[in-house]
């Protein structure tokens, strides 16, 4: 993994939580130790809100779980159960504590930034774009449809970004061919 991937983490506003994650497989991995930490809840209730996640379906344990290697203060390393963001995710909004709150505002925030910056990516693109073009462009979908397509393109892997952006050129005609 790249150092310079850019990972933003949740700070609760007293400041105290400071977690030692995992980055592997672009993803943050958490224990059910750090999950506890991070939303002030006893472990028996973070183990059930991951089992209620994995009981309904709304992920599968495989693709969300895996046991990293933790050197512990002994000097030994220790294989711990850990999980992903995802989970981290789902736990973070079924929780009730304060903690979850503040939790649930910053996750909103962050996908608000992101689907703004997509937004912001797309418009910037079509327009220094537009050179490459004969005639002035005219957008065929609504603003709403065209931020869920700029989120697709900014959440995309660099390898699919040429072909999430053909996908939005697809919904841009000439304005002369429209008359």
């Amino acid at each position: 993994m790249s150092e310079t991937n850019q990972i933003q983490l949740f700070q609760s506003a007293d400041g105290v939580v400071q977690l030692d994650v995992s980055l592997d497989q672009e993803t943050v991995w958490l224990s059910q130790a750090q999950m506890t930490e991070l939303f002030e809840r006893e472990r028996s209730v973070i183990t059930k809100h991951i089992n209620n996640i994995f009981k309904e379906g709304e992920l599968e344990r495989d693709a969300v779980c895996a046991k990293i290697a933790h050197t512990a203060n002994d000097g030994k390393t220790y294989k711990i159960q850990s999980f992903n963001l995802d989970v981290v995710i789902s736990v973070g909004y079924r929780v009730k504590s304060q903690r979850g709150v503040q939790f649930r505002q910053w996750a909103t925030n962050i996908l608000k930034q992101h689907v703004v910056k997509g937004y912001i990516f797309l418009f910037l693109y079509l327009r220094l774009n537009q050179h490459f073009l004969e005639k002035p462009v005219e957008l065929l979908i609504n603003d709403n449809t065209l931020v869920a397509l700029a989120l697709l393109v900014a959440e995309s892997k660099p390898e699919q970004k040429e072909l999430m952006i053909r996908l939005v050129e697809h919904f841009i005609i000439l304005k002369d061919s429209k008359t």
